[in-house]
């Protein structure tokens, strides 16, 4: 009797032991036991925008790569307007992957797949701007004019209500300078003179930031018995409320498709301002505006390095601190995002055109 039950001891301690080796054998890396496949999920988390947060920066801490930051701003086109501004407090959806190890046993003649380190010789992934993304520049948004623009500009004169604010649908009178030709259904941007700029070093260039407040639709044109010609028209698609002296010129402020576009010429200028906000300091995804517009050849989709001047320019040279890419062209001056930085860029340093 007592053999049998040995024998039945030792049978049953076999069958655990087969057991626990197989259990074992099926866990990741166990010997017998293969990476064979990656597993690839995706799920939505959101994420509580942060003071100073950007969505460059986003990208980096979910994606492990700035450039990516369209793939947030695509899940969240509903609650961000403008892919520069985000605001704390702002909840956004952002996708995660999630990639898992399958193990098990590789097929008779298939070696597991190799998910190591890349080949040392393997040419690495370099990142490019060429993401493609709509920038909407109708209103609402500040912009850099020149002298020239700001001379030619027109001017709200009345109110036909007699209001001194203007809002959406209102019917006022505007003046033009002389020789612009204007027709009934012709479009204008409205704007407000915020303050005037400096250029960093040459004193006889200077601009103008300006506030963009609404668009006027033109009506009627008037030639009153003194021979003045004054014209009528119909506020639309306010954003701030309009005043009886402000500004009127013909402005593109269509969306906008951004690609890289690389210069065909060598162009150089300057930092000219930082963003609407006051910011000296420019940091990736950040708005600022150079001395270089049409008269040059700047395009839109051209990029820019950022360069700085060394403390010792005479025996030390220059470096290269970030890039940026024209978002918007005007006649002197021109829009541009800044695409990577090292240092934050400031008023006063030097770009150089990327060319072919």
């Amino acid at each position: 009797m007592k053999r049998v039950r040995l024998t039945c001891l030792l049978v049953f301690a076999a069958i655990l032991l087969v057991a626990a080796a197989v259990a074992w054998s099926q866990q990741p890396g166990a010997a017998g036991s293969q990476p064979v496949d990656l597993q690839t999920t995706e799920e939505v988390v959101q994420y509580t925008v942060q003071q100073g947060d950007t969505l460059w920066a986003l990208a980096q801490k979910f994606y492990n790569d700035p450039w990516d930051w369209p793939l947030i701003w695509e899940t969240n086109t509903d609650l961000i307007q403008n892919p520069h501004w985000i605001y704390p407090g702002q909840v956004l959806k952002i996708k995660v992957k999630k990639t898992e190890t399958v193990y098990g046993e590789a097929p008779m003649g298939h070696a597991a797949p190799h998910h190591g380190a890349p080949d040392l010789f393997e040419a690495p992934q370099m990142h490019v701007f060429d993401t493609t993304f709509s920038y909407d520049t109708r209103v609402n948004k500040i912009d850099l004019i020149s002298d020239d623009e700001l001379d030619g500009s027109g001017r709200i004169v009345k109110n036909i209500d007699n209001q001194i604010m203007v809002r959406d649908e209102n019917l006022v009178y505007f003046t033009v300078h002389s020789g612009m030709q204007v027709k009934p259904g012709d479009v204008f941007t409205v704007f407000r003179v915020e303050r005037k700029i400096d250029h960093p070093r040459k004193k006889n260039i200077k601009a103008y930031l300006i506030n963009l407040l609404a668009e006027l639709k033109v009506k009627e044109m008037h030639t009153m018995p003194n021979g003045k010609v004054v014209y009528s028209g119909v506020i639309q698609n306010p954003v701030a409320e309009v005043l009886i002296g402000d500004r009127i010129m013909v402005m593109d402020r269509s969306a906008v498709k951004i690609r890289l576009n690389m210069a065909h010429v060598e162009m150089n200028g300057m930092i000219m301002a930082g963003p609407p906000d006051g910011e000296i300091m420019m940091r990736p995804g950040v708005m600022a505006f150079i001395d270089l517009g049409q008269k040059q050849g700047v395009e839109v989709g051209n990029s820019f390095s950022v360069w700085r001047q060394s403390d010792d320019p005479d025996n030390l040279p220059a470096y290269k601190i970030g890039n940026v890419i024209v978002m918007r062209v005007g006649e002197r001056f021109s829009t541009v995002l800044v695409t990577y930085a090292i240092r934050e860029i400031v008023v006063g340093d030097t770009i150089l055109s990327d060319v072919h």
